[in-house]
């Protein structure tokens, strides 16, 4: 099973601007001979069409980073994990699921049942792994 973190998506429409601007941008920079600033733009460019996607399933916490149908993973195996924290109280109704591996966290906001169910998952794949709650 894969549970999915919730988060804000850009709109198709705020995609399209972004990248109205970005290349209005670059064209004023062409023109004006500041040609440093293309290759940055062009980066801007291509962030505009990014995607993240937040899961995390029965291999690991994962985020998907989609461009243009390409997909790229980093994930984290349970194996490597050290932490999680589920803070109840900042996101209430919802869950803020603090994962750590040494010194670096990410944090995922979760509906409640679902944070419940990757607690479950994350003890039976790795029963070495500190659970905290902050309530």
């Amino acid at each position: 099973m894969e549970y999915k973190a919730i988060h804000r998506q850009r709109s198709v429409q705020i995609k399209v601007l972004l990248a109205l601007a970005v290349t209005v941008m670059m064209i004023i920079e062409i023109i004006k001979s500041r040609y440093l600033y293309v290759p940055i733009g062009i980066f801007l460019l291509l962030a505009c069409f990014l995607d993240k996607e937040y899961a995390i399933n029965d291999h690991g916490v994962e985020i998907r980073y989609t461009l243009f149908g390409t997909i790229r993973r980093n994930r984290w195996n349970w194996d490597e994990i050290t932490a999680l924290h589920a803070d109840y109280n900042k996101a209430n109704p919802d869950v803020i699921l603090h994962i750590g591996k040494d010194i670096v966290t990410r944090t995922y906001k979760m509906r409640s049942a679902d944070c419940e169910e990757v607690l479950k998952i994350a003890k039976k794949q790795n029963p070495r792994i500190h659970i905290g709650r902050i309530d």
